[in-house]
């Protein structure tokens, strides 16, 4: 909204592309919301580009910062391409809802794949009780 607010140009593929980077770590909305506010500082609209600037640092990157660890899990032990992809994929499949489903995927898929590794390759194989001697 702060992109057609400020009158920006392509504001919903700024949106979009804002939306798809989210979920990179350490400022994935600031790789757009960041060149915005340069672009405004360029053509002369000093006013919007610091509007821009508070707006992306005050509100985007908080909301960021402790939204994301609340709804995805501070200690997700999954890789940041393997969630984005989660995420886009959850999206796609089930909408909004795939915001949480994709990721609760990942997490059951990783885990199952741990157990199995836990469980059958990593112990060694047992040998079959040999029959008693008779005697």
């Amino acid at each position: 909204m702060a992109y057609w607010a400020l009158d920006v140009p392509f504001p919903v593929g700024l949106t979009a592309l804002t939306t798809v980077l989210a979920p990179i770590p350490f400022g994935g909305t600031g790789l757009v919301w960041g060149p915005v506010a340069l672009y405004l500082f360029w053509v002369g609209a000093s006013g919007k580009a610091l509007i821009m600037l508070v707006w992306g640092i005050g509100v985007v990157s908080m909301v960021d910062q402790f939204l994301r660890p609340w709804l995805i899990g501070q200690d997700v032990q999954i890789p940041v391409l393997l969630l984005v992809l989660s995420v886009l994929g959850g999206l796609a499949l089930y909408g909004l809802l795939g915001l949480f489903v994709g990721p609760i995927l990942i997490s059951l898929l990783m885990t199952a794949v741990q157990i199995y590794r836990e469980e059958y390759h990593l112990k060694p194989p047992v040998a079959p009780a040999s029959p008693p001697t008779p005697s």
